[in-house]
């Protein structure tokens, strides 16, 4: 688990960097923004971070095969990866502090761990 953690940090902080001050919101901002209304400004916000967040992580993984988290099969919609990332919150709230980004990474490689040869 450290390992994974400290994998997870080093994709954090290239997101932080890809995604400027914006990455910067914590795991309870995240859920606060994910539980307003699909047509809410916040709503919005809430989809295109974590839009961000699995578009920069496909192009950090689509460098090197060794450093996949998760392989988010193509049929899964953003909707159903905030409902997995936001189920995740919930259920571990020890992380609520940590980078929003870091919670729905480890979030997405519980759900969709990567098989040998992905």
């Amino acid at each position: 688990m450290k390992h994974l953690l400290s994998r997870v940090l080093a994709l954090v902080v290239t997101l932080s960097i890809s995604m400027g001050s914006s990455a910067n919101i914590s795991g309870n901002e995240f859920q606060t923004l994910c539980t307003y209304e699909a047509a809410t400004f916040d709503a919005g916000m809430c989809m295109g971070y974590l839009q961000g967040v699995h578009e920069v992580y496909k192009s950090f993984a689509s460098l090197t095969e060794t450093n996949r988290f998760y392989c988010l099969p193509d049929n899964v919609t953003y909707g159903q990866a905030k409902q997995i990332s936001l189920k995740y919150l919930e259920e571990n709230p020890e992380i609520l502090h940590l980078l929003a980004a870091q919670s729905i990474v480890l979030a997405l490689t519980k759900a969709f761990p990567c098989e040998d040869g992905q």
